[in-house]
């Protein structure tokens, strides 16, 4: 899987506690629209869908899932503008 990944860790200091699955959350900001649609069909795969697959306000096409380990996946292709 190309693109650049972050990674996310919850606050639990602002009174949440972690649970299994939540501790972790894996952002992708991908590089072109191919890659970010092979990606989310793989991890949807025995997972769960969070947020589906969808063009954003922010100008974004975006993604929620969390895969068949219980790992999250934040998906992210910006839209280029012509």
């Amino acid at each position: 899987m190309k693109g650049v990944p972050f990674w996310q860790f919850p606050y639990p200091f602002w009174g949440n506690e972690f649970t299994k699955g939540e501790n972790v959350k894996i952002i992708v900001q991908f590089e072109s629209e191919d890659e970010i649609k092979k990606a989310y069909t793989a991890l949807k795969d025995n997972g769960q869908v969070l947020i589906e697959f969808q063009k954003t306000f922010f100008g974004a096409l975006h993604a929620e899932i969390v895969d068949k380990y219980g790992i999250q996946w934040i998906l992210n292709y910006f839209i280029a503008v012509n």
